[in-house]
């Protein structure tokens, strides 16, 4: 929220980087104003508050765990597949496995 499209990033469903609203709060951690966000800092709380209020929010049980790590790495060094650009998801390049 709070500026253009070339601040968006892509997260699938079960990233760890994607909470339900309030998780910064039970963390006793502080939910930053997002990029653009234009008036002074002591009054975020209150913008934040306007904003939610009425809001649809997404309900914590659509929030889905990480999966476990695989027990076995398969991919080897020089190796070919294709990679999704993380700043321009609809850009997918051939690629190389370059480390492991």
């Amino acid at each position: 929220d709070g500026s253009d499209n070339r601040n968006d990033f892509w997260r699938l469903v079960d990233s760890p980087d994607i909470q339900p609203i309030g998780t910064c709060e039970k963390e006793g951690d502080l939910l930053q104003p997002p990029l653009g966000y234009q008036m002074n800092a002591s009054s975020w709380p209150m913008f934040l508050l306007r904003t939610l209020n009425g809001s649809e929010m997404a309900p914590a049980t659509i929030f889905k765990k990480e999966p476990p790590k695989p027990p076995l790495n398969n991919f080897k060094v020089g190796m070919k597949l294709e990679a999704i650009d993380k700043k321009n998801p609809y850009l997918i390049c051939p690629a190389t496995v370059g480390d492991v």
